[in-house]
């Protein structure tokens, strides 16, 4: 039998009352996870001393979400994670389905819900299921990115993935987004509310001395290796630099485009001065990027990109590095305005000149040091959840079909 829910507003309730929060983490095997921040956020802090449940799956062979996270300890929050076979191909359409049905016949059949927090197409259809069933009374989508950029291949995948992003947004009581030119996307996808809540970075993870002049030449990228974010274009801008200068490239994370991207390397025979490590842990992504001077976002304009700033351009600069980026969405504004580095067009002869103009700033390291003070001191993450989960509460009581937009912390 679905329990009935109580309107009353949080703050009217007594601990034994309190809300039931479920937030469901993206898995995403990439170390700067906007998600998996966010659940080491509240391993830090909880949220707002409310009773949470964080429900992640994934397939047996990954690694576990504590193991990501660093700690056995999770007594902020109940952690369940959901192990399922390895049968398909990950990630994939198969396993989407495959876990997706696993989440939701999991999370329906463990009752009432007060609040619902999704983070990505999977999570955000099972609480759509949980909202419809009157499961979850509230919903709110913590909107990071776009979802069908996620699928470079297949128009029919890529179809029914923007069909049913859109229903999440209209749909959820709430979304959050991390750009103005999301947020902008999803108001017209019909959002009832909205709020833009930026990504984020640690100050204090892993920073370097901005004067070791032994690593400008040391390139690096990080994130997904999918085709609309450009790998390719990384590698062969690196194939273009002198090979007498020293350059090179680190190359983190895990994606359909590994394979491909190894043999691209090696038929340009510069296999010695790539570096593909695979996914790493966020901490040991960080001490690698440490050591680098330049770190690469190299998007093309069908990437998720072209609706904000990404996550590791804040990342490079927030550990140090200055970025050559190809100029989406509002990348170009971002780096004018903390001096962080250049915007050049999708083009690998662009980017390899772009890599050389920084290398040989005399300015260089005066550049990595305003940078990473700019970044450091506006986008610490502890201050974006903090205002992001006291507004998301706050919300909890507004009227279906209430429109309104709030700027969250946006510089």
């Amino acid at each position: 039998m679905m329990s009935k829910f109580s309107r009353r507003d949080i703050s009217s309730r007594s601990n034994a009352q309190q809300e039931r929060i479920v937030i469901l983490p993206s898995y995403a095997e990439i170390p700067n996870s906007r998600s998996i921040a966010w659940v080491r956020n509240l391993n830090l802090r909880g949220f707002r001393g409310l009773p949470i449940d964080v429900w992640v799956v994934r397939p047996r062979s990954r690694q576990s979400l504590k193991e990501r996270l660093r700690t056995e300890n999770t007594s902020r929050f109940h952690l369940h994670e959901l192990e399922y076979p390895d049968l398909f191909n990950y990630p994939g359409p198969f396993d989407f389905l495959f876990s997706t049905l696993i989440l939701l016949l999991t999370l329906a059949s463990r009752g009432a819900a007060d609040l619902c927090i999704s983070t990505d197409l999977r999570s955000g259809f099972c609480a759509l299921i949980l909202k419809k069933l009157r499961i979850a009374r509230k919903w709110c989508h913590d909107d990071e990115d776009y979802a069908a950029a996620y699928y470079s291949k297949g128009v029919f995948v890529k179809l029914i993935s923007k069909t049913l992003e859109s229903a999440i947004i209209r749909n959820s009581d709430l979304v959050t987004s991390v750009s103005s030119t999301l947020e902008g996307l999803r108001k017209r996808q019909g959002a009832r509310r909205t709020a833009i809540f930026p990504n984020g970075v640690y100050p204090g993870a892993i920073t370097k001395n901005p004067y070791d002049k032994g690593n400008k030449k040391k390139l690096a990228y990080i994130g997904n290796l999918g085709e609309p974010w450009g790998v390719d274009l990384a590698i062969k801008a690196v194939s273009l630099l002198p090979r007498s200068e020293g350059y090179s490239l680190t190359i983190i994370g895990g994606g359909e485009e590994g394979t491909r991207l190894m043999q691209l390397a090696e038929s340009l025979k510069i296999q010695e001065q790539i570096s593909f490590l695979g996914p790493m842990d966020y901490f040991d992504a960080r001490s690698k990027l440490a050591t680098c001077g330049i770190g690469l976002a190299p998007y093309r304009s069908s990437s998720g990109a072209l609706f904000g700033v990404p996550l590791k351009i804040k990342e490079y600069l927030s550990i140090g590095m200055l970025v050559v980026s190809t100029d989406v969405g509002e990348i170009r504004a971002f780096l004018k305005e903390t001096e962080g580095g250049l915007c050049v067009r999708e083009d690998a002869e662009q980017i390899s000149r772009a890599i050389m103009t920084l290398c040989e700033a005399p300015d260089f390291y005066s550049k990595v040091t305003r940078a990473q003070k700019f970044v450091n001191q506006l986008y610490s993450w502890e201050t974006i959840f903090r205002d992001q989960e006291q507004y998301i509460l706050n919300a909890l009581d507004m009227r279906t079909g209430q429109s309104q937009t709030h700027e969250g912390l946006v510089i």
